[in-house]
């Protein structure tokens, strides 16, 4: 970087990959700072607009900084699910184009097209009333977008209130909408999880795991912004602040939705793995451990309530816990996780 004055697409390529090196070797501090130094690079090189044609680059090239842009915008977004580490790009500034197939990709024909992100997280449908998402790795952008809201929402603005979270108004009540949405996108791939295999496979009988893996991830990042939102050590925080009188069935009702998709994380997860598909991503390993906490929470408030915990949340959090330990046999942080969830 010291004798890069002009850096270019490769040195933003390379520092978003030395980012993710470092979040899933444990260099936090570290990993947080090289990607907010791969947003200031992309945004330098304007990547957050689509390409002009005086740079004279292919359709490919095009793609490929797209690409680039939506990769170090997911990160940013991922990263963003730790305290004190809110999100660097805003929404609003994102105009370039989402990403194409990756069938378009390979063959170079490339469609020019006005999907960004914007158009995305509106109520546009087919009149059919099915999804116009396009490509699997646009369901990951969307997902990942309602992710970084809602994790802003539960663990970086707790000092901020508009409105009241049970004001129809109030931004806990738009980020249930952008998830409503998220759905609405995911519904046409909502099917048994066992399933995707053999909806995506290529002419030689394969499994298309490009595909199938960004199809689970963005299930898995739409369950845990859920969870995030609706998190209940996290709202009772954030109402305990309030100088006003809660509904009684506030929390309750946020804590029955958080454990549901609590439960849903851990199945999806679940039946993915016995599926054979890829679910390896280091942050599923972040993505169990906020499940398996809930789920002991849920637990435990029942038995301090002197009743017997449901049978399915008990079932679901010891598979997270098997699940971590899993995964920590590819990724050490996974590993370290477990003592963490275990009551």
């Amino acid at each position: 970087m010291v004798a890069e004055n002009c850096p270019n697409l490769y040195v933003a390529q390379a520092t978003n990959m030395l980012a993710i090196v470092d979040f899933t070797a444990g260099r936090t501090s570290s990993g947080w700072l090289k990607i907010g130094l791969a947003v200031r690079i992309a945004q330098d090189l304007q990547l957050m607009h689509e390409p002009k044609s005086m740079l004279g680059l292919t359709a490919s090239e095009e793609e490929e900084r797209r690409r680039t842009f939506w990769s170090i915008y997911l990160l940013d977004k991922l990263v963003s699910c730790g305290q004190g580490r809110p999100p660097a790009i805003a929404d609003e500034d994102c105009h370039v184009q989402l990403p194409c197939t990756q069938d378009a990709f390979n063959s170079g024909i490339i469609p020019k097209t006005a999907d960004t992100l914007h158009a995305l997280l509106g109520w546009n449908t087919t009149p059919d009333g099915t999804s116009v998402v396009g490509s699997a790795f646009r369901l990951v952008v969307l997902s990942g977008s309602a992710l970084g809201r809602c994790a802003r929402y539960g663990l970086h603005q707790r000092d901020v209130e508009d409105a009241l979270p049970w004001d129809s108004k109030s931004e806990f009540a738009s980020h249930g909408s952008t998830l409503l949405l998220v759905e609405n996108h995911l519904q046409a791939e909502m099917q048994p999880v066992d399933s995707l295999a053999d909806r995506h496979r290529r002419a030689d009988g394969t499994v298309d795991h490009d595909v199938t893996s960004h199809i689970v991830f963005a299930r898995t990042l739409y369950h845990l912004a859920y969870c995030l939102l609706n998190h209940s050590f996290l709202l009772r925080l954030r109402v305990q602040k309030l100088k006003c009188r809660i509904p009684p069935n506030f929390l309750t009702q946020a804590s029955e939705v958080c454990l549901k998709h609590a439960r849903e994380l851990i199945e999806l997860l679940r039946s993915a793995t016995a599926a054979g598909l890829h679910v390896q991503s280091s942050f599923y390993a972040y993505s169990i451990a906020v499940a398996g906490s809930l789920l002991s929470l849920g637990a435990n408030e029942a038995r301090l309530a002197h009743l017997e915990p449901d049978g399915k949340i008990v079932a679901a959090y010891q598979l997270s816990l098997s699940m971590l330990q899993k995964i920590g046999q590819i990724w050490e942080h996974a590993s370290k996780m477990v003592s963490f969830v275990e009551p």
